[in-house]
């Protein structure tokens, strides 16, 4: 059965705010073991995050390792752009191997295709 979490509209503005850190935390609690087979970022997880700035990479290094740590452990991830996170297809679909999306899409989901 699939486990599917969703998040949406945190606008993280540094890696040492509250948010962060209960992003943080949460991530670090998912895995495929605890059942988690999809995570879903519905945008504006960052208060910016425009292209594949070294700067931004570096700043998030903590979050980007723990998605990269649920990625090598099959958890399916994909991250739909908001109007504060933009252009992200070069680091965080080419170089994570997560599904980036510029709008709605379809997405399959334990064996449903869910429109998201």
């Amino acid at each position: 059965m699939a486990k599917a979490y969703f998040v949406s509209d945190i606008h993280i503005m540094s890696p040492d705010c509250d948010r962060a850190q209960t992003f943080l935390s949460f991530l670090r609690s998912l895995s495929r073991e605890s059942g988690a087979t999809h995570l879903v970022l519905l945008g504006d997880i960052f208060d910016l995050w425009v292209a594949d700035h070294n700067y931004f990479i570096a700043k998030y290094q903590a979050i980007i390792d723990e998605i990269r740590r649920l990625k090598s452990e099959a958890v399916e991830i994909s991250y739909f752009e908001g109007n504060h996170d933009l252009h992200l297809e070069q680091f965080w679909q080419e170089r994570l191997g997560l599904a980036v999306h510029g709008g709605p899409a379809y997405v399959e989901m334990g064996g449903r295709t869910v429109r998201l």
